[in-house]
């Protein structure tokens, strides 16, 4: 039994203002989505709107109004894409329509999604992956080159390669509204020595606690060495901006744009001969196209702080 007389040792706090606590929380829900996935949410709600809007039916979501949604979206756009759309729909309409969750995992709705997804559905199409002597092409023409923005791409393409990362996750949108410094690696973060070069990969949807990931790559014996690619890299860029924060920099101080990757990206292998996989994939390319994208072969080896095997590709989505 507790003693009355012991004093608690819990600290004293003080109570904040209504105002405070309301500020307060206004800040923490700003961090529930990143922005990219907050546009997308938004697009996917703005698409339902239309649908309401053109057919003169209430935005509460019955039913008979999700499911004739889901039938008349999967016409334009995959059945696969309108499940994914019901994600942004109910995150973003659930504080209005507390039930839409309850509706949407309805029998009815349910049922009429995956009918779409049998009639009307497409087989899947990939971009034709880019096997490692595909990305000794980029190794060849930039690896004996001291301008900083040629070893940034060489550094960026072997390390996505390495540890399986989009390409997202190493250059900024160039959609102006989305840039943010919550997910760009940072220089303090990276380790190196003699057996492996690393760096913290900041918060991201499959991260529920916001301590970030570590992306490492080992020693390899290969003639293109990703950890020694990484580590010229950084050399260059201490040298260039000692004091500056970003990991990731170009000659001019920014931090990379996925439009600057994707031109320089192209240019490397527009003059690859057609019987190179990848020039299959150049036929198919554009800017807006674009991401990085690892395509791995061993289902076990998903871990972004796994090196890649042989076996694995790296390609283009």
């Amino acid at each position: 039994m507790t003693n009355g007389s012991v004093q608690s040792r819990r600290p004293t706090r003080k109570a904040w203002t209504l105002e405070c606590l309301l500020h307060e929380r206004a800040i923490v829900l700003g961090f529930t989505l990143t922005k990219s996935t907050s546009a997308s949410y938004d697009s996917a709600v703005a698409s339902y709107i239309q649908f309401c809007r053109l057919h003169n039916v209430s935005l509460t979501p019955t039913l008979d109004t999700l499911s004739f949604y889901i039938v008349w979206m999967s016409t334009y756009i995959l059945p696969l894409s309108v499940d994914s759309y019901f994600s942004g729909i109910c995150n973003k309409l659930e504080e209005e329509f507390t039930e839409i969750r309850k509706v949407r995992h309805s029998c009815l709705v349910q049922r009429t999604l995956a009918g779409c997804k049998h009639r009307l559905n497409h087989p899947v199409r990939r971009k034709q992956p880019l096997s490692r002597n595909d990305l000794h092409i980029a190794f060849s023409h930039y690896h004996m080159s001291a301008d900083h923005d040629d070893i940034l791409f060489l550094a960026q393409l072997y390390f996505g390669f390495e540890t399986l990362q989009r390409l997202g996750k190493l250059v900024w949108p160039d959609a102006t509204q989305l840039p943010s410094y919550n997910v760009v690696p940072m220089r303090h973060t990276v380790h190196v020595d003699d057996n492996s070069a690393s760096y913290i990969l900041p918060v991201s949807k499959t991260d529920k606690f916001g301590h970030g990931n570590q992306v490492l790559v080992r020693h390899t014996s290969y003639e293109d060495d990703c950890m020694k690619i990484f580590s010229d890299y950084v050399k260059s860029r201490n040298t260039a901006f000692p004091h500056y924060p970003e990991l990731w920099l170009r000659t001019n101080g920014s931090i990379p744009m996925r439009s600057w990757f994707t031109s320089r990206f192209q240019h490397i292998f527009a003059n690859v001969s057609v019987d190179t996989p990848f020039k299959q994939v150049e036929q198919q390319l554009s800017c807006s196209q674009v991401s990085l994208l690892i395509c791995v072969t061993n289902s076990d080896s998903s871990s972004v702080t796994t090196p890649i095997k042989e076996g694995q590709v790296y390609g283009i989505k």
